[in-house]
């Protein structure tokens, strides 16, 4: 048998006279001939399913037909005569080389497919596999609160445990090794998205001209920073006051102001964003997001940018959750009040910080967090 190989098609790749570019395909090197039934299967992946727009989902359904198939022809069964029994040998040399369980079962559900289709075209005559009803969660509008439906699911396919995954909290100890790390400029960076939940491109896209003078906000806990957030849709930062001030001595007096001197001697035009590149350039979201990266890998911690976000939820939950109106009660109140301050579209996406808030509460360290006037009393 030949080995099987696999090609991904370039832009004079077309059907029906459209492009189709990175579309996989099984080809047979010595001869040159295409393997039928799975680049056919890859095809409509591609083209029909409407959940699979992305070239990364074609490849992840390529990779796994192909090192199933390869598995199949070394072993000298046939994959085009599946049955139960060969496909668990498939399964059980995926156990042998160690993989874990969710990864096993998202191999085999994608092989399953692959053999549910051919069964649908006639190209097979039964399926290979028996179902089994499994409670699956649902994901959506109702997902917080528990809903599950019962799905068939190819008992082939290992049951996944469900893993409770919170929100990436940063404490007080993992926020002082990753700051004795940083720039001047990078610390404040850190300190906006902590201290407000702004994201990567909010924070590169801050102007000077949106600083406002001090008396406007030298008698209050926050000010309330309008900006352009997720979607082009317009909100408010709420930025403490001590931070603004940090920003001003950083625009004014040093870190940027410094740059800045020595940067118009050498003749460059300075630009209007706070935060500005080694090439007198802003501050590209990317660019924050790998020099970040590089840090957290410096100070041994695991996590993300967005994780300052996941930081900023948590730490604020816990001040909304010491008010006088929300003591004693179940946080729903709470968390209508952080959606705002999130600027989410949906309550689903704040309520997770509910129970994440529950989980890190011993760890949490709110004392520089800041909120509104309005939601510190009944």
């Amino acid at each position: 048998m030949q080995n099987l190989t696999l090609y991904f098609s370039d832009r004079d790749f077309r059907i029906d006279g459209i492009e189709y570019r990175r579309i996989p395909i099984f080809v047979r090197p010595a001869s040159m001939e295409i393997e039928a039934w799975p680049t056919e299967f890859l095809i409509y992946v591609a083209l029909v399913r409407g959940r699979s727009r992305s070239h990364k989902t074609w490849r992840a359904y390529a990779y796994a037909i192909l090192s199933y198939i390869r598995f199949m022809e070394g072993v000298g069964i046939s994959w085009r005569q599946p049955s139960e029994e060969r496909l668990a040998h498939y399964r059980a040399n995926l156990e042998k080389l160690g993989l874990v369980r969710p990864t096993i079962a998202r191999n085999m559900r994608r092989i399953c497919f692959f053999y549910e289709w051919l069964f649908r075209k006639g190209l097979i005559a039964t399926l290979p596999f028996a179902t089994e009803d499994r409670d699956i969660q649902s994901y959506g509008m109702t997902s917080h609160i528990g809903k599950k439906v019962t799905a068939k699911v190819p008992a082939l396919i290992p049951p996944v445990p469900k893993r409770r995954r919170y929100p990436r909290y940063f404490n007080r100890i993992e926020q002082e090794n990753l700051y004795a790390l940083l720039t001047e400029r990078d610390k404040l960076i850190m300190e906006w998205a902590i201290y407000t939940g702004a994201r990567e491109f909010e924070i590169a896209g801050l102007r000077v001209d949106q600083l406002p003078p001090q008396t406007a906000y030298v008698h209050r806990r926050t000010y309330q920073l309008p900006i352009v957030g997720k979607g082009g849709a317009v909100g408010d930062l709420h930025v403490p006051t001590w931070l603004m001030n940090r920003t001003h001595q950083y625009v004014k007096f040093f870190g940027r102001a410094e740059n800045v001197r020595k940067w118009k001697k050498q003749g460059y035009v300075i630009p209007p964003e706070i935060f500005i590149s080694r090439l007198v350039t802003p501050l590209q979201p990317d660019s924050i997001y790998r020099a970040f990266k590089d840090s957290l890998k410096a100070a041994e911690l695991t996590g993300t940018f967005h994780a300052f976000r996941h930081t900023y939820a948590i730490s604020t939950l816990h001040k909304l959750m010491g008010t006088d109106k929300n003591k004693g009660t179940d946080g729903l109140a709470a968390i209508d009040d952080l959606k705002y301050l999130m600027r989410h579209e949906s309550i689903t996406s704040t309520t997770r910080y509910l129970e994440a808030w529950r989980f890190y509460e011993t760890e949490i360290y709110s004392d520089l967090f800041e909120i509104p006037e309005r939601y510190l009393h009944a």
